[in-house]
């Protein structure tokens, strides 16, 4: 079961005997030294084989015959142990794809 966050009722000191209510949210309150912080946003250059093939609706073995048979298919890059297909390559080689079929 989700936990939905609670709007709870604070009052905010005053010098006078008025007193505000500010609703305030209650991650707000339990934690109050969190600063938000712009999240630094990372752009996927290479996927790995499986990535690949889900991307293009494939299984792992008909992805990696593809790779065999097909000259313009996209290169498997080595980085390290891991396999990976720069997804430049893989919307170029598949919009060539969709555009020789039509």
């Amino acid at each position: 079961m989700a936990r939905s966050a609670k709007i709870v009722s604070v009052r905010a000191p005053t010098s006078d005997a008025r007193r505000s209510s500010i609703p305030v949210s209650l991650a707000d309150v339990s934690q109050p030294h969190r600063v938000q912080r712009p999240r630094l946003v990372i752009e996927v250059i290479a996927v790995s084989v499986p990535e690949a093939a889900a991307l293009l609706g494939l299984g792992r073995t008909h992805f990696y015959r593809l790779h065999r048979i097909d000259p313009t298919f996209p290169r498997i890059v080595k980085f390290g142990r891991a396999s990976r297909i720069l997804l430049a390559d893989l919307r170029e080689w598949a919009q060539k794809q969709a555009a020789g079929t039509q």
